[in-house]
């Protein structure tokens, strides 16, 4: 199947041709044409919507399976200011707030594959988005354990269940403009500029043995639309419970 078509003619198309073409859905162009103006037929035909989505973590609350000995006065024991996950042997195994990031955004790509045309809606928007609980949760094939401690001894428990809070921030989507096309080392690119939130974004996409491939650059105040009201649960383990 073919989604776009471009005709060229070495001695140029009529204007009656073009217009036929036009009709068709074809694009008829003259292989001298300027790099600007294939440009600007290209962003007509390859129009590329950007927009830029932030996900930013709420609360964090946690039950832990039954373990002898463990009661009320327990919380969770942190790693300097950073809560970790670790492995039944107490050592370090993922930074709890780079794990839960992790699998909020793997949700929320699973939601959008549902559902594309919210996840790409042209407005910008802020939205609260509830991860679903994760049972037993691992990480790199090891069960999540927390130290808890009650300021005289230390227990090693296993996550039962957790529950993540996030707010989610999207800019507007965005047109992306080609503004130069070209080939370096035998690979076509194409390069151009779009809008992220108020700053400028430039990119470029390149055609390699391995597929396309995009890279932006621009700069973006993550956290921005955060709402700094709103912190991580500070309630019986600072980030949730202990369940018998």
């Amino acid at each position: 199947m073919v989604d776009h078509v471009i005709l060229v003619s070495d001695s140029g198309f009529t204007k009656t041709a073009r217009a036929v073409a036009a009709r068709l859905g074809y694009l008829a162009i003259h292989p001298n044409i300027t790099k600007s103006e294939l440009a600007e037929v290209l962003n007509e035909r390859f129009a590329m919507s950007v927009k830029m989505t932030e996900i930013n973590l709420v609360t964090a609350n946690f039950t832990t399976a039954f373990v002898e000995g463990v009661t009320a006065a327990f919380r969770l024991a942190t790693d300097g200011d950073e809560a970790m996950f670790i492995r039944s042997d107490g050592t370090n195994l993922v930074l709890a707030k780079d794990f839960e990031l992790k699998a909020a955004s793997e949700a929320f790509a699973k939601e959008g594959l549902k559902d594309p045309a919210s996840l790409m809606a042209s407005e910008a928007y802020e939205r609260d988005f509830d991860v679903p609980t994760l049972v037993r949760p691992t990480h790199e094939g090891e069960r999540l354990h927390v130290l808890l401690t009650d300021g005289t001894s230390e227990v090693v428990a296993p996550l039962e269940t957790l529950d993540i809070k996030t707010l989610v921030s999207a800019t507007d989507t965005a047109k992306g403009n080609l503004t130069n096309i070209g080939n370096f080392g035998g690979h076509p690119f194409a390069s151009g500029q779009s809008q992220i939130g108020n700053s400028p974004a430039n990119f470029v996409v390149v055609d390699t043995s391995g597929g396309a491939k995009m890279m932006f650059r621009f700069q973006y105040e993550a956290g921005k639309k955060a709402k700094p009201a709103r912190k991580r649960a500070a309630n019986k383990g600072s980030r949730g419970k202990n369940r018998k």
